[in-house]
């Protein structure tokens, strides 16, 4: 398969990263992770294994027809990277949409024929540990389906089919989901738990099911989840041992929405605990713990901004005093050098 990779943070790296063994595969980014790919390939590394892969890497969508675009960027930035690869003249047989979050197919559908746009929801734990250097934490499968085309047409579920065996003989294991919509919701209950407890705490999954303090939440945020889909979209999910469990297997990692904050970039929390207080709202249910975990990441999110408007009010504030100061010296250098200057005598 011809696959792009649209996004090259810690999730695209390591999907185009390990099918860019049996496929070929092109990575669109930014720097420096990018130049490091391009310059010393990309090191892929877990506790099995290291190996390095030398995928194509691009600064913006090649032409050409590929097969598979893959979606890696961060959900609030999903229009933008639909608007980019629509407009790039490329032609794509799938895209494969890899964020979290509930509703995302809205967003591309807009871009995209339906029968063309796929979920795929990850349970890998990956991050960036240096440009051009990745870190696997926890080994998962990936559930894939077309949200946009109805579950009983067979010919569409081969098709899934055929994609899912060609991303696993790639180095991507991925199965066919039997009912998309259902999988995103149990994604969504663990995404939802485990994302704002990290962030809000600053610790990694592990850390979060071996505190009885914070297991409370995370197992409260879980069943709050399971009560939303119920009343809005009628699916029975239990999602609560398996949340623990992911938790357990990606133990090491810091999830992505702490490593947002501490970089201080916008989260992804109003596609998960914001989806999630908005569905309750509608249906009318309680919410508390999700309420207050989206409130709280959002209070982060805040105090972020306002420290970097007080910095930049700050730097506005020192260049014109760095300048009058730069002034001052050469005027002063200036009559220091006018007063020990000489006049040669009159012979």
């Amino acid at each position: 398969m011809r696959v792009l990779v649209f996004g090259a943070g810690a999730i695209g790296s390591l999907f185009g990263g390990l099918l860019s063994r049996a496929h070929e595969v092109t990575l669109v980014g930014r720097p420096p992770h990018l130049d490091a790919i391009r310059a010393n390939g990309l090191r892929i590394e877990s506790d099995a294994e290291s190996f390095l892969v030398r995928p194509e890497t691009a600064a913006r969508v090649p032409s050409g027809s590929f097969d598979l675009a893959a979606i890696a960027v961060k959900t609030y930035d999903l229009h933008d990277a639909c608007a980019a690869l629509a407009a790039s003249g490329a032609s794509f047989r799938w895209i494969l949409c890899l964020q979290n979050g509930i509703g995302n197919e809205e967003i591309l559908r807009a871009h995209f024929p339906d029968e063309t746009i796929v979920r795929g929801l990850v349970y890998n734990g990956v991050s960036i540990e240096s440009p051009g250097r990745i870190v696997w934490f926890g080994h998962g499968s990936t559930w894939i389906g077309r949200p946009l085309v109805p579950a009983q047409d067979g010919e569409a579920d081969l098709e899934i089919e055929d994609l899912a065996s060609a991303l696993s003989a790639g180095g991507f294991p991925a199965r066919r989901a039997e009912e998309i919509g259902r999988e995103i919701w149990k994604k969504l209950a663990v995404n939802a738990a485990i994302n704002p407890l990290g962030a809000i705490t600053g610790l990694p999954n592990g850390a979060l099911v071996r505190s009885s303090f914070l297991l409370s939440l995370l197992r409260a945020a879980v069943r709050e989840t399971e009560e939303v889909a119920r009343a809005e979209a009628g699916y029975a999910i239990d999602m609560v041992e398996r949340t623990m469990e992911i938790a357990l297997v990606t133990g090491r990692n810091r999830n992505s929405m702490l490593l947002d904050l501490e970089a201080g970039r916008p989260t992804e929390i109003e596609f998960l605990s914001g989806a999630i207080v908005r569905f309750a709202r509608r249906r009318d249910l309680a919410v508390p713990v999700t309420r207050t975990l989206h409130a709280l990441v959002r209070g982060k999110e805040e105090a972020l901004r306002v420290r970097s408007a007080d910095r930049s009010v700050a730097s506005r504030a020192v260049r014109p005093l760095a300048e009058d100061n730069r002034r001052t010296s050469e005027r002063e250098r200036s009559e220091e050098e006018n007063n020990h200057s000489t006049t040669e005598p009159l012979s």
